[in-house]
């Protein structure tokens, strides 16, 4: 099975890894060319191979001895690293993709590893680790017990992208200590000034997500947004606003601010496409022919769409 990566992974905190993994050779020839050589050679293994695995070479790329003999070394440098390390080995698997029996394997060594080591996490490393658990789906309540208190502890050092790594991480457990989220909303509001536009966009959507009714963050995130708006590609103002108007903090009035900063709608991707129309229809917002044109864009390019977009489609559609 294929794991589906987020977008705060994706374009955030592995943002250099997919520009690194677009001049990588194919998945045999990565494997090929490992001859084991200790934790930065498995790490920077991890990272060339995450990038060539697909639905289609996953089995395969599984079933190959030298991917075994890398699962087995991933194992084996655990117990000699650092926290920076394990959350490094932890994400490399996690850009896999994978879930078959050696990846899952390593990853419990990894969590293993992860809460045996109090006091020796910086922020970054702390969240990076969690998120990369979360993902390869990595629910020991020990672990999350364990990095919800080292989280705590360190929260006043958090910037804008550890808050939004281990609020996705949390979510993705399925576990939300009040505690640690009211130390979270309250770190991000401090931090409100500091946040990129692509956090920003990612802060938002993950308080959409998991329902983080917090008015007065929501407030100082979304000003934030509009106060910068002019620095945001389009993918992210049609992230932003699809957002906003499931917190419902977006007015008929604010999405045509919004959508008057799309550069070409024309442009777009079938799925923003798809999220750009479904957010019009939540706030009843845009003028006729516009909403006309994306519908056809979106008509257009259903064969690209998963089922899921499919669903946001014919809802926003019917709105």
């Amino acid at each position: 099975a294929m794991l589906r990566i987020p977008a705060l992974v994706r374009h955030g905190r592995l943002g250099r890894l997919r520009r690194f993994s677009a001049v990588t050779p194919a998945a045999t020839d990565v494997l090929q060319q490992y001859q084991g050589g200790g934790a930065e050679v498995v790490v920077q293994t991890l990272r060339s191979l995450g990038g060539t695995i697909t639905t289609e070479n996953a089995n395969k790329v599984t079933k190959n001895d030298k991917f075994q003999v890398l699962m087995r070394e991933v194992g084996e440098v655990v117990p000699n690293s650092d926290g920076a390390m394990l959350a490094r080995l932890g994400m490399g698997l996690a850009r896999l993709r994978i879930t078959s029996g050696t990846v899952i394997e390593a990853a419990t060594n990894i969590a293993a590893a992860i809460k045996t080591m109090p006091g020796i996490w910086d922020p970054r490393s702390l969240t990076t680790a969690a998120l990369a658990m979360a993902i390869l789906n990595i629910r020991d309540e020990e672990l999350i017990t364990f990095v919800a208190v080292e989280a705590s502890k360190q929260i006043n050092a958090f910037q804008a992208g550890d808050c939004n790594a281990m609020l996705s991480a949390l979510h993705r457990w399925r576990s939300y200590p009040p505690h640690l989220i009211q130390a979270l909303v309250d770190r991000m509001v401090v931090l409100k000034s500091d946040f990129t536009t692509a956090e920003l966009t990612e802060a938002l959507r993950l308080c959409s997500e998991v329902g983080l009714a917090r008015g007065h963050l929501l407030r100082e995130l979304r000003s934030a947004s509009f106060q910068s708006m002019h620095k945001f590609s389009d993918a992210n103002l049609v992230s932003l606003g699809l957002s906003l108007a499931k917190l419902r903090m977006l007015t008929s009035a604010s999405f045509e601010e919004l959508f008057s900063g799309i550069t070409d709608p024309s442009a777009l991707k079938p799925p923003q496409s798809v999220a750009l129309l479904l957010t019009m229809a939540w706030v009843d917002g845009g003028e006729a022919a516009a909403y006309e044109k994306l519908a056809a864009q979106v008509a257009a390019a259903t064969q690209s769409l998963h089922v899921g977009q499919l669903c946001d489609a014919a809802w926003a559609l019917a709105a």
